[in-house]
């Protein structure tokens, strides 16, 4: 993370100030010191502590959790991508971050779906290109979400965006895109494997990436070369309602979130506390609600009652204008080239009055 972002980072548990405790463990900086590529930071007030690894802060309320569920997943992608300092590993070692009875089993960080997720969000060949079927030149002739929402940015903010917000970032697709037009974009996942691919391709740390892979079937894939991107990006993991940055933003997307968060409507009422007057929420979703994620009871939309119009009319209810909708754009995961899914999104822009 850049060191000029800890002074304006705060703790997500009671919002005061956060510094580098070089007590707890020797940070370590990178690029003529502009780069925290490890350390701990600590609250000012409250002294809770939140590991920097390989550049990404753990700014969640209760990171001791969350560490513990997902050490397995953040030691491997911190060993392909140059490793954990044995200082910092023993501190994590001391907190007891190793242990636990219920490991996270979270396929958003495995490196095979972090490469599916990658060729998604980046590959310049549209899905469907390379299988030589019917199907796959009628979906390759397809707009992609990304598409949409980059190009009703453009015509609906023609004269640029300051501060973007890209939540459920993932590997930094929409992140890459909101680049291009804004002066600043803040990336948030509870994911730290597709943080760390989206900062390898874009940032080029804590090591470089420069391809995707696109897999073609069974064992075989081929690299694909992607870049350059811009750099007034910063990632990290981190919860929109612990959100540890104070201020609002011009621009909020949230692609494919809403139906996987517990309560979809707080959701969008924090999204929408967090954008300027005038400021533009750019929602996605194909509303594939399932109770393990959302309870059956805060689905938005009933029997009589699509989601999307639902959705909408919850906007409308909280005082956004929509200013652009679209139904059915397809949100295509290609696995392979015999293996897509194909996902129809209802895509909606409203500004906050």
């Amino acid at each position: 993370m850049k060191t000029s972002l800890i002074n304006s980072i705060q703790c997500p548990k009671c919002e005061s100030m956060l510094t580098v405790d070089e007590a707890a463990t020797k940070p370590v900086y990178r690029e003529s010191n502009n780069e925290l590529h490890e350390g701990i930071l600590v609250c000012t007030s409250c002294a809770k502590q939140y590991p920097v690894i390989c550049g990404i802060a753990i700014l969640l309320a209760n990171p001791n959790s969350w560490l513990r569920s997902n050490y397995s997943y953040i030691v491997e992608g911190a060993f392909n991508s140059g490793g954990i300092s044995e200082p910092l590993r023993k501190y994590l070692d001391q907190h007891g971050w190793r242990m636990s009875a219920s490991p996270a089993n979270n396929y958003y960080e495995l490196p095979r779906w972090v490469d599916i997720f990658l060729a998604t969000h980046y590959d310049p060949v549209p899905a469907g290109s390379d299988d030589n079927s019917e199907l796959g030149a009628l979906l390759a002739k397809q707009p992609s979400v990304f598409e949409y929402v980059a190009n009703t940015l453009k015509r609906l903010q023609p004269e640029g965006i300051k501060r973007a917000l890209d939540v459920g970032a993932n590997v930094g697709g929409m992140t890459w895109r909101l680049a291009s037009q804004a002066e600043s974009v803040l990336a948030i996942d509870t994911a730290f494997n597709p943080l760390l691919a989206a900062r390898k391709l874009q940032l080029g740390l804590p090591s470089a990436k420069t391809t995707v892979r696109r897999y073609i079937d069974g064992l075989r894939h081929e690299e694909i070369t992607v870049g350059p991107f811009n750099t007034n990006v910063e990632f990290l993991v981190a919860s929109l309602f612990e959100l540890p940055v104070a201020g609002k933003f011009d621009v909020i997307t949230a692609l494919n979130v809403i139906d996987v968060v517990p309560d979809p409507e707080a959701f969008l009422d924090v999204l929408i506390d967090r954008l300027e007057p005038g400021g533009l929420l750019i929602l996605t979703s194909p509303y594939s609600w399932g109770s393990d994620d959302v309870p059956i009871d805060n689905w938005i939309g009933d029997a009589d009652t699509p989601s999307n119009e639902a959705v909408n009319r919850l906007l409308i209810d909280k005082k956004l204008s929509i200013q652009d909708e679209t139904d059915f754009v397809p949100w295509i995961l290609r696995e392979h080239s015999r293996w897509y899914r194909v996902f129809h999104n209802h895509c909606v822009i409203a500004r906050k009055g």
